[in-house]
């Protein structure tokens, strides 16, 4: 989950998902992303974090921005992809 503590409402919101998936036995990991800037060190831990986690992962965020970003960046890099490469 990518979303910052306060994102969301009722049920969807990051303490509630964290709650459920725990009752329901599923890990769960909150690496909270602003949607309005993403840091470097944020991309390292969510690399790092994927990589040690038990697959599959189902990553995601409130719009789906971040998520979608993050698995593009994190496949271009494996790939060894520039940047350009990337967004082609």
């Amino acid at each position: 989950d990518l979303r910052a503590p306060g994102e969301g409402q009722g049920d969807a919101k990051v303490s509630c998902e964290r709650s459920a998936a725990r009752a329901a036995g599923v890990g769960y990991v909150n690496i909270p992303v602003s949607a309005d800037r993403v840091l470097p060190r944020q991309i390292d831990r969510y690399r790092a974090t994927v990589e040690r986690l038990p697959k599959p992962v189902r990553v995601h965020c409130a719009s789906g921005k971040r998520a979608g970003s993050f698995a593009v960046i994190d496949s271009a890099i494996r790939d060894g992809l520039s940047g350009d490469e990337a967004v082609r």
